[in-house]
């Protein structure tokens, strides 16, 4: 391929950034947030209460997981959009809040549906605050956008 302007490199680079974002970014800081769902989550406490949906519905279910991308800005969100479960009280919550389980988990704000109890999965669980943490030490996601542009013909530093 023949660049001759500016303007159709800055074009061919963007999409080679975004096709990266979309294929191999969102899916290895999909699997870091995996991993600390389960060690900030599911290895914290095993319920008595219900039963955990994990990859059938639940927090590390692939289809949960949403890839949005600004292409002006050439940024990637990955967004976890687990619904909570239903509450055996009648709780209502605000079903077009996608990320209400997330933020309860997170803030530790996860109300009760059970009884008046105080338990483990009431206090934060930071499971997002410590996947931004661990790709902030660790640096996967530059590694895999480098080897993603690598694999699209562009060799970067």
């Amino acid at each position: 391929m023949v660049v001759k302007t500016l303007e159709e490199l800055n074009k061919v680079l963007r999409k080679k950034i975004t096709e990266s974002l979309k294929a191999d970014v969102f899916e290895s800081i999909k699997e870091v947030e995996k991993k600390h769902i389960n060690s900030d989550i599911y290895d914290v406490y095993e319920p008595t209460w219900y039963t955990r949906r994990k990859s059938n519905g639940g927090l590390i279910d692939d289809s949960n997981f949403i890839c949005d991308i600004d292409e002006s800005a050439l940024s990637l969100n990955v967004i976890n959009v687990t619904p909570p479960n239903e509450s055996v009280l009648g709780t209502p919550y605000d079903s077009s809040n996608k990320t209400a389980l997330l933020s309860w988990i997170e803030s530790g704000s996860v109300p009760n549906i059970f009884n008046n109890n105080d338990y483990a999965w009431m206090h934060p669980r930071p499971f997002v605050k410590n996947s931004i943490d661990d790709l902030l030490i660790n640096k996967q996601h530059i590694k895999i956008l480098k080897e993603g542009l690598l694999k699209r013909g562009l060799r970067v530093k």
